[in-house]
């Protein structure tokens, strides 16, 4: 590996990647925001950069050392037989997982092909909301 000229990682600064279906506290937006808005040498490099979308939250909460990250945007997706690193369409057969995992998220759906399933959470989700 090399560095490029112009880059800013320098002095224990850290690039970091990730998925762009960032789930985050309010700090942790707050400080993201405050470092965008500080405009650094970071910030500036991913201006050039085509798709920072999955690397610059991860850079700037993580060298930012104020937070404990931890790895889950809490979305369900199902990548197991992707081919193209993109997520399997979610259908009946994911209904269980749905509705017993600690996630606030899923995707992907295709309501032209099985419409009913977001029915069917939107149901669950309103019979948990009434207890």
């Amino acid at each position: 590996p090399f560095r490029l000229p112009g880059t800013p990682w320098r002095n224990g600064y850290v690039p970091w990647g990730g998925t762009q279906w960032t789930a985050m506290k309010r700090s942790c937006s707050e400080y993201a925001l405050e470092r965008f808005r500080a405009a650094g040498p970071e910030v500036r490099w991913f201006g050039r950069t085509v798709c920072p979308d999955e690397a610059v939250v991860q850079t700037l909460l993580l060298n930012g050392g104020r937070f404990r990250l931890v790895d889950d945007d809490l979305h369900y997706t199902d990548m197991a037989s992707s081919r193209d690193w993109r997520p399997r369409l979610l259908g009946a057969g994911d209904l269980d997982a749905l509705r017993n995992g600690t996630h606030f998220f899923a995707r992907k759906f295709d309501p032209g092909r099985d419409a009913w399933v977001l029915d069917a959470l939107d149901a669950w989700l309103a019979a948990r909301a009434a207890l």
